[in-house]
């Protein structure tokens, strides 16, 4: 599975997510950069 940094293609170097191999994704931890429009309905929907 593709880590969401890389699908997202995301920068922010300085996110906890950045650089994880552990199969989680952004919308799966808080506290992540990610201000994508996608991972933000998806912590809706899956809040």
């Amino acid at each position: 599975m593709e880590a969401c940094y890389d699908y997202l293609g995301c920068k922010a170097g300085d996110c906890s997510m950045f650089g994880r191999k552990d199969n989680k994704h952004c919308w799966e931890v808080e506290g992540t950069l990610c201000n994508h429009h996608g991972i933000q309905l998806a912590r809706e929907k899956f809040a």
